[in-house]
Order: structure tokens, then sequence, then C-alpha cells
């Protein structure tokens, strides 16, 4: 696994943050009560730089990241982020990153996803993929179990467990 100097991950924090300072919005999700139902409706009416703050428990699967976002919950304890009620059932993964966008998850439970003939059964990230006190769990693929990385990856008191991969890493496959 080729590692990232330090000054290129402070560097894509800093741009995140920058984003996130010049008049980024904040849009919330939850299964009610909140601006939007799922991640993936709040990622399409998000611009670059904005958070999504996840506020309560979600299943959904195949999520499409295509523009730099910072998804968190502000929420004292992780809210789960599932593709399905149980492993093996969904069929797709959870989350999957575009290339040339980077994008920072922190305080989630993603766990769930099962993409058995590809990379990425919880994440594929194409683009850059920060996760900072995260949990990636009970994900199936092809590789990549848990999260395939084809670029920046950096994993911050994150933990990532009980995944499987039929051929190359269990947890975690980062050929970035």
């Amino acid at each position: 696994m080729r590692h990232m100097p330090g000054y290129a991950i402070a560097a894509a924090l800093l741009l995140l943050a920058i984003a996130r300072d010049a008049g980024a919005t904040t849009r919330t999700v939850c299964a009610s009560g909140c601006g939007f139902t799922t991640i993936q409706a709040a990622q399409n009416a998000s611009a670059g730089g904005d958070t999504i703050d996840v506020r309560g428990p979600l299943t959904e699967q195949g999520i499409i990241l295509d523009r730099t976002l910072i998804i968190l919950s502000s929420l004292p304890q992780a809210p789960v982020v599932q593709a399905a009620t149980q492993s093996g059932v969904a069929t797709d993964r959870v989350f999957y990153i575009a290339p040339g966008v980077t994008v920072l998850m922190q305080n989630l439970r993603l766990r769930n996803g099962n993409f058995p003939s590809g990379a990425g059964g919880g994440i594929a990230a194409f683009g850059g993929l920060i996760l900072k006190n995260c949990t990636v769990s009970d994900c199936v693929a092809s590789s990549g179990g848990g999260i395939y990385a084809a670029g920046l990856l950096q994993l911050i008191e994150t933990t990532v467990e009980r995944n499987h991969a039929f051929a190359h890493g269990g947890g975690i496959l980062a050929q970035g």
C-alpha cells in the first residue's frame, strides 16, 4: 500500500475545512422531521463542500457521492447507515465515491453492504476518503469487503471489522 505524505492528507482536510467555512450548507437527514430522508437526496441537492448531518439510523444502499462533501453525525452516539437490516441481504454497497471527489465521513457506523461482483462492499472509493471515528462492519465484496480505496485513504480512530472478501482484502483493499 502506498502511503500518502502527511502534507497531502493535511491539504485534503484543509480543502474540506475551507469549503465548509466558505458559505457551505448543512443538510440534515433522518427518517422523518429533517430536510431529507435519504443521504442520496441530500447529496444531490448539495454543492461541493457542503455538510450532510445524519441524525438517525438509515437503511440505504448504492449511495453515489459525486462531489466533495462532509458526511457526519452531530449525535453523541454514531447512527447506523446500513445497506440492509441484515448482512448478506443487500443488493449493493453502502457508498460509492466518484473519482476526483474527496469525502470526509465522521461519527458513523456503516454496515451490511453487499457487492460480491466487485470491489468495496461497504465503501468503494475511487476518489479520496477520510474516515474519522467510524465503524465499517459486516460487509461483503469480491475484493475490499469493507473498504476498497483507489485513491487517498485515511482512517482516524476508525474500526473495520467482520467484513469478508472472496478474493483480496477482507477488511480493506487499498490500491491508491
